[in-house]
């Protein structure tokens, strides 16, 4: 009610910035709005090791589900969070999902890369800048970066992991493919809990308020990622795919989604520290999660890969 006066205004000033690009790709969303692959950023890096600043909306707003510019508010911000059919994230059914009938694995092709982590003020982010792709159904997809939400977005079976990576990549076309990964929390003193020290080195560097830090240290994807290794990459075999949207503001659709089925594990402690940090985001106000819950599925088919 407090903010019904200026709902209108709003998204007539963000379409009437957007409307030049409705003919392009969802690309084009990106850029109008000023978001580096799936999140929020003040730079878009257009072209692999360079980075543009670009025009962004001025807008205000979080993960908080109780404040004024939280997910429930956010068609505010795009009219397309509340009306879009095909958002994401969503709850996956495994026992509602079409299951395939051919293998249909995602070649990753990751090279170690300088570890450089981002305070974006909406995510802790690491910007790929070598020539990193996944090789989708036969189409390059170039890896842009890729960044953390807790809880996780994507739900499976009604619940939620702690934590969800998402790695963006962007086709030729400008169609954009995310891997997603689920993470669950562990204490170090029990022994099924498996040490990530590639997410323990991220999270220990995050700046703490918005910027980028150099940890002039080499980072390999690998090292964490629950995927099949082949030399010095990689094979995603058991996944669920959909198609689905950005989960902050914009929410522009015509992403496709890809969720692993097996999971990551990481230290309770590391965490602790990453909800510490996403507390001290500009307008969080201490509200320690950034993530958006379990869209309507609508008509949309979940399609499923590999072993269960």
């Amino acid at each position: 009610m407090i903010l019904e006066p200026f709902i209108i205004p709003v998204r007539k000033a963000v379409m009437s910035f957007m409307n030049p690009c409705l003919k392009f790709t969802v690309a084009c969303a990106l850029v109008a709005s000023g978001l580096s692959g799936a999140e929020s950023r003040a730079g878009w890096r257009m072209e692999r090791g360079e980075n543009r600043e670009l025009f962004a909306i001025p807008r205000t707003w979080n993960h908080d589900f109780d404040g004024p510019t939280g997910p429930y508010r956010w068609g505010i911000v795009s009219a397309t969070c509340e009306q879009g059919k095909s958002q994401s994230p969503i709850d996956i059914v495994p026992s509602q999902t079409v299951g395939s009938a051919s293998a249909a694995p995602i070649v990753l092709n990751y090279p170690k890369t300088g570890l450089v982590v981002e305070n974006t003020g909406h995510v802790i982010e690491v910007p790929y800048e070598t020539s990193a792709f996944a090789m989708i159904e036969g189409t390059p997809y170039d890896l842009l970066q890729f960044h953390f939400h807790t809880r996780s977005e994507h739900a499976l079976n009604g619940a939620l992991y702690d934590l969800e990576v998402h790695f963006v990549h962007r086709a030729a076309s400008g169609q954009l493919a995310v891997l997603g990964y689920w993470v669950k929390g562990c204490n170090l003193l029990d022994t099924t809990c498996k040490p990530n020290l590639v997410l323990d080195e991220i999270f220990a560097n995050a700046p703490e308020t918005k910027g980028e830090k150099d940890t002039h240290k080499e980072l390999n994807p690998f090292e964490f990622l629950p995927v099949r290794r082949t030399g010095t990459g990689g094979v995603l075999e058991n996944y669920y795919s959909y198609e689905g949207s950005l989960t902050t503001p914009p929410c522009s659709e015509g992403v496709r989604w890809f969720m692993s089925k097996d999971v990551i594990t990481v230290a309770n402690e590391s965490l602790k520290k990453f909800r510490s940090i996403i507390g001290n985001f500009p307008t969080y106000k201490n509200f320690q999660f950034n993530y958006r819950t379990s869209q309507p599925l609508n008509s949309r088919e979940v399609r499923s890969f590999g072993s269960n």
